[in-house]
C-alpha cells in the first residue's frame, strides 16, 4: 500500500468542503486501487489529500492517484474549481527516524 499526497489550489475564498474525502473515494474506479482517503484542509501550502492506494509499484500508484484526483476535480461536485498543483509519494519521518537508529 502506498500513500500519496495530493496538493491542492483552492479557488479564492473557498474552503475545502467537509464532503470531499467522500467524494474523492467516489471518483475512484475498482482498478484505481483506492482504498482510503484523508483530508488535511489547513496544511501548510495548502489542503492536501492524503490517498491510500494499493499498486504493485509507486509509479503505477502515482498515475491511479492522479487519475482519480483529475476525476474528482473535473466533475460537477464539491471540488468544481480546485486544481491539482501535485501527487507524490508522502514521507514518513518516523520512518526515516527508526532506519537511522
Amino acid at each position: 500500500m502506498y500513500l500519496l499526497h495530493a496538493r491542492l489550489r483552492v479557488p479564492n475564498g473557498c474552503e475545502l468542503p467537509p464532503e470531499a474525502s467522500r467524494f474523492v473515494l467516489s471518483s475512484a474506479l475498482p482498478e484505481d486501487g483506492l482504498e482510503h482517503v484523508s483530508v488535511h484542509a489547513h496544511a501548510p501550502g495548502g489542503p492536501v489529500l492524503g490517498l491510500f492506494l494499493i499498486a504493485p509499484d509507486l509509479g503505477v500508484a502515482e498515475a491511479a492517484g492522479r487519475r482519480v484526483c483529475e476525476r474528482a476535480l473535473a466533475a460537477d461536485g464539491p471540488l468544481a474549481g480546485f486544481v491539482l498543483a501535485g501527487v507524490a509519494a508522502g514521507l514518513v519521518p518516523q520512518a526515516f527516524d527508526r532506519w537511522l537508529s
